[in-house]
């Protein structure tokens, strides 16, 4: 359903200038301040000679837009290649030959060797020590993720960052399930599909739209904490 959707449809729920005052627009715009201070941070250090940021799930790339200043390089590893065209089309920068940015299409259970075949060889710096390499999923990409491939995508995420690198894994609470619910789902009925309140597990965290069978979890921070452990 997620290689379907209208990418579109997709970045408008949550990237339009009238997205920006909605759930999860807000959140965005907070997580974007979140990698600037990173990287403000790792920048201080003084141990590294370059910064790299890896992030799984692209989509669009509209963080890329907002930090290409702050990495070296910017590295977008995305299962569906028309959110790949998208993304070129709104931000022509990024076909830019001598751009920082490099977005990849491919399967982040292959995460490092789908970024050895098409952006860095094994010898490029990008995988020195003096690199500071961040894997990152944002948003709730992890919480749409298939249960069944979420250990596998966060162990090549974390052997993509290496040991003295980083690995940030948004996704969204809980208790905020009815929010989002009420919020965004409803008043986004073409990005998952209509839905009605009991395609809502409030308790367990789960939404299933019985009407597209799109699927979500949202997290408590004690099962985010024990499946990264």
């Amino acid at each position: 359903m997620w290689e379907d959707l209208s990418p579109t449809i997709w970045r408008d729920s949550i990237y339009s200038e009238e997205a920006q005052t909605n759930c999860m627009g807000q959140l965005f715009l907070k997580q974007v301040q979140m990698f600037k201070d990173l990287a403000m941070a790792v920048s201080h250090i003084g141990q590294y000679e370059s910064t790299a940021i890896i992030e799984v799930g692209v989509g669009t790339a509209e963080l890329f837009t907002k930090i290409d200043e702050d990495f070296d390089m910017l590295i977008g590893v995305e299962l569906s290649q028309d959110m790949i065209d998208l993304a070129n089309s709104l931000h022509p920068k990024f076909m830019n030959p001598e751009t920082n940015v490099k977005l990849l299409c491919g399967n982040a259970t292959e995460l490092n060797d789908v970024i050895k075949d098409k952006a860095f060889q094994p010898e490029h710096k990008f995988w020195k020590d003096s690199t500071f390499r961040l894997s990152c999923m944002c948003m709730n990409v992890f919480g749409i993720l298939p249960e069944c491939i979420r250990q596998v995508c966060l162990k090549q995420m974390f052997d993509c960052a290496g040991p003295k690198g980083m690995v940030i894994i948004g996704c969204w609470h809980q208790e905020s399930l009815r929010t989002g619910f009420e919020d965004f789902y409803t008043k986004n009925q073409n990005l998952c599909g209509p839905c009605k309140e009991e395609d809502f597990d409030f308790d367990k965290g789960n939404f299933v739209c019985n009407a597209s069978n799109y699927t979500s979890h949202w997290w408590t921070a004690k099962e985010l904490r024990e499946i990264l452990e």
